[in-house]
């Protein structure tokens, strides 16, 4: 199954574990952090189902997402430090790409 959590201007400053682990959410009434790119953390695939999913997810017609995996590593920091790091790898990738696109 899948579980969407969308991320409050409250879940910033948490842990990514604590975070994934909120209580349900009421849709109509959260308030949805704006703040942060749209960022898919997946957990409980293997890497096989990762890439199915990010290239159904690619196909669906929605907005373009970046997505991460959930690792212990990763768990415990604050998810704040988390979308910088994600973000500045994605960025530097992007550039790796378009830069090879290029030569």
């Amino acid at each position: 199954f899948l579980k969407v959590i969308y991320c409050t201007e409250d879940m910033i400053s948490r842990s990514l574990w604590d975070a994934v682990n909120s209580g349900p959410q009421a849709l109509g009434k959260l308030k949805i952090a704006e703040s942060v790119p749209r960022i898919c953390f997946l957990s409980g695939l293997s890497g096989e189902e990762m890439i199915m999913f990010i290239d159904a997810f690619q196909e669906s017609g929605l907005e373009p997402a970046v997505f991460a995996a959930i690792v212990p590593n990763s768990s415990t920091k604050p998810l704040q430090e988390l979308i910088e790091e994600i973000m500045g790898d994605h960025e530097m990738v992007t550039k790796k790409q378009s830069d090879s696109m290029h030569t």
